[in-house]
């Protein structure tokens, strides 16, 4: 009773719908006080409105052969006309057995939400069983010609169980049509309870926009109820008439048992069926809109770009945005569109909004490797040898000259990452044919081969190498006739070599031109006795412009050796007198004496430049000796000593 009065009353419905067993049998019913009692009966025949109630009604007003033991009766309309009972209008006993199915029902003919989506079209009356912790759930898809929408309103249906408690959610943007959570949840209530059975219509306490044209769920969960009785649309044959549900897979769902069974694939109890969920929604005056700002991009590996997304409306990033890279290995993206650069390649990045996986934007991005870095250059043997560092994760690097507009020409490649070295020799029979004392510039880069196309990194710095010859470092010795004897290094790329002189802080002087690169030797005959001179020797090569010459060392400063020294002897009564000329220049006299036709041997050292005589006091009577006296010219690189006569002596 309390329960009908809530429906007409707390409920605010204007009436409620009931079946009865209706008869004009004088022992149920009154005519005069239009009383109506049907007691111990379950059948019903005839279906009428409850309109109110009256608790003080009296029991006297119902026929004796009812038995009504207590006041109170519903005010019920009749479909008569009102010449029956009371201007149409009589009362049932709250005695009467019979009363059964009360259904209150309220509509509207101008709905805010007014798209309905369903699937259960049949009137079965089969339910099946929600434990706690099962869902149902049905898939839609939004149709409104591509304008978002606002989901408000779902509704569920019942049977025979009352005050079920559910817990509701909803999912925007599917991605699976076998799975109602492969989207993003939008929506979860707190536990509900339907407070009568049959179909309700629940107001979500939000609006939930939808993007046109995408997939959403409504999933329903026993939240606490010890048996659910759920509505589902089936097949099925009454023996007054036959239902036949209209469902196909991925429509209407059930989950138990840690799975969700698809009711349209699989089916419950042999037959095809979907959960009796509605949606209901309002079509909004907008398609959402999204972009990105940009379609393609190059990034360095190791480097970081971030990518942007524009929408409308707001409401469209309110669940937020997925980020994809098609391709890991070359970069990775996070949740908020940064993309972290690994490996040189491609990959796409997609993005689109958790509400609506149909709208995808992209990105098409190309990794390159790094560039090198420490380019570096120098000249040896004729050529122009470069090196850098090496850049992770590449195949190899192109090399080009750079033209002093910045103009890039490749000029080769080398293979395999770690060969960070190239040569650029003279090549005279090619376009490369270098010239010297000419400067040439250079820059390398990176590059990764991926399924037959080459991405190439960004420039290096471009460096400045001038071509040379090779130093040449000579070498001078004097000797002890007067002469100076060079020697050098010959060097890669020299068609000859100039020979240059000059007195220790005097001018430069050409003295000779060898036309040979692989001479490496000159003797200067034309030079002066304790004269001290220096010697360059300089690569040549024939240019267009005229002779070439290369760097060079200068020698180290050398005295000419002392001319030959003239020696004389005197027998003395102590011994022979050896007696020679004066070389102020040098640096001493050495003394050399044979005896007979044997060697010669250092008879003594003079270190006093200014002396001129010495006595040999070992020689014997009548024995033959030989004297030599040797000029001593102290040189940078050691001793020199000039030529001497030979005088023969009878002591």
């Amino acid at each position: 009773m309390d329960r009908v009065k809530q429906l007409i009353y707390n409920y605010g419905y204007q009436s409620v719908g009931c079946l009865i067993y209706m008869t004009e049998n004088s022992s149920y019913y009154k005519p005069d006080t239009a009383a109506l009692c049907s007691k111990n009966l379950n059948q019903v025949n005839h279906v009428v409105t409850i309109v109110g109630w009256d608790d003080n009604y009296s029991k006297a007003n119902f026929a004796k052969g009812s038995k009504v033991n207590g006041n109170g009766a519903w005010i019920v309309k009749n479909s008569w006309g009102a010449g029956f009972g009371k201007n149409g209008y009589f009362y049932i006993s709250y005695e009467d057995t019979s009363i059964q199915d009360i259904v209150a029902v309220t509509a509207t003919i101008n709905p805010t939400y007014r798209n309905n989506y369903f699937y259960d079209g049949s009137l079965a009356l089969v339910t099946t069983s929600m434990e706690p912790g099962d869902s149902v759930a049905c898939i839609y898809k939004t149709k409104a010609g591509g304008f978002a929408e606002a989901l408000r309103e779902i509704v569920l249906m019942t049977n025979g169980t009352e005050s079920n408690t559910f817990i509701v959610e909803v999912y925007l943007g599917l991605t699976s049509l076998r799975d109602p959570t492969s989207g993003t949840r939008a929506y979860l209530s707190k536990a509900y309870t339907q407070r009568f059975s049959g179909v309700t219509t629940l107001n979500l306490g939000k609006t939930l926009e939808i993007p046109g044209n995408t997939y959403y769920s409504i999933i329903l969960t026993n939240a606490g109820s010890k048996s659910i009785r759920f509505g589902l649309d089936y097949s099925i044959q009454y023996s007054f008439m036959r239902c036949v549900a209209q469902t196909s897979p991925g429509q209407g769902f059930m989950f138990s048992y840690n799975r969700w069974n698809d009711l349209g694939q699989e089916g419950l109890g042999g037959n095809l069926c979907s959960p009796r969920i509605k949606a209901h929604t309002q079509t909004l005056d907008y398609r959402p809109t999204i972009s990105i700002d940009k379609t393609s991009a190059t990034v360095t590996a190791g480097n970081k770009l971030q990518l942007n997304l524009s929408y409308s409306p707001a409401s469209y990033g309110e669940l937020g945005f997925t980020w994809v890279s098609s391709n890991t290995d070359a970069a990775t993206v996070n949740g908020s569109g940064l993309v972290t650069a690994v490996n040189p390649g491609k990959t796409v990045i997609s993005s689109w909004s958790k509400k609506d996986p149909s709208k995808k934007v992209e990105c098409t991005l190309t990794v390159v490797p790094s560039a090198p870095l420490n380019l570096k250059g120098s000249c040896s043997g004729y050529k122009i040898r470069l090196s850098w560092s090496r850049s992770p994760g590449c195949d190899g690097y192109a090399v080009y000259a750079v033209n002093e507009d910045s103009t890039a020409t490749l000029i080769g490649y080398r293979s395999g990452g770690a060969n960070t070295a190239f040569i650029d020799p003279d090549n005279a029979a090619s376009a490369r044919s270098l010239k010297p004392g000419a400067v040439y510039r250079y820059a390398v880069r990176a590059y990764k081969d991926i399924s037959g196309t080459r991405y190439l990194s960004s420039y290096s710095t471009v460096i400045s190498v001038k071509l040379v010859l090779d130093k040449i470092r000579t070498t001078v010795r004097t000797s002890n006739t007067v002469r100076n004897g060079l020697t050098w290094n010959t060097v890669a790329g020299a068609q000859g070599y100039s020979i240059y002189r000059r007195i220790e802080g005097g001018a430069w002087v050409k003295i000779a031109t060898a036309t040979k690169q692989s001479v490496n030797r000159y003797t200067d005959k034309r030079v002066k006795a304790f004269q001290k001179y220096q010697y360059m020797v300089r690569g040549i090569r024939n240019t267009d412009s005229g002779v070439y010459e290369g760097p060079y060392k200068v020698s180290g400063a050398v005295v000419t050796s002392a001319p030959k020294q003239q020696v004389s002897l005197v027998r003395k009564s102590n011994g022979v007198q050896i007696k020679w000329k004066k070389q102020k220049q040098g640096n001493g006299y050495r003394i050399y004496r044979k005896t007979g036709n044997g060697k010669y041997k250092v008879l003594a050292t003079v270190s006093d430049p200014n002396r001129m005589s010495f006595t040999d006091k070992s020689a014997i009577k009548g024995v033959t000796y030989t004297y030599q006296v040797q000029t001593i010219v102290k040189e940078f690189y050691g001793i020199c000593y000039s030529k001497s006569n030979a005088v023969r002596i009878r002591y």
